[in-house]
């Protein structure tokens, strides 16, 4: 198993400040000295509620941070907006009502649930 494991921007935050202080072998002893004892601090709290597993893998495989659901409906716009030009310049008019369709399914949605996001519907 060689996947890298995906870590909250917070999380990904704190391990790379300290990565840039600390060995790999010197984080995973500080926060198994962590868990063990209570945190001390923020980083600690929030890295702590990393298993061991997912730490080491984390740092020696390595890791990809979590998009927000925001982040992710924007891409999604993102990527169905250019599939909707690309379709109108090979002038593909089912690709580009498909396109079309699908970003109107995801800012009708975002009305009835009552969510913002800026970029598509606010």
């Amino acid at each position: 198993m060689s996947d890298k494991v995906k870590l909250t921007k917070e999380q990904a935050k704190f391990l790379k400040d300290y990565t840039d202080m600390w060995t790999d072998e010197k984080i995973i002893e500080s926060l198994i000295h962590a868990k063990e004892n209570s945190a001390t601090n923020e980083e600690e709290e929030v890295l702590i509620k990393l298993s061991t597993d997912t730490l080491i893998r984390a740092l020696y495989i390595g890791y990809e941070v979590e998009q927000t659901v925001e982040e992710q409906l924007l891409q999604l716009v993102k990527e169905n907006k250019e599939s909707h030009d690309n379709a109108i310049k090979l002038d593909d008019r089912d690709e580009s009502m498909w396109a079309s369709g699908k970003l109107k399914g995801i800012k009708d949605t975002l009305d009835i649930i009552g969510m913002k996001v800026k970029g598509i519907n606010a």
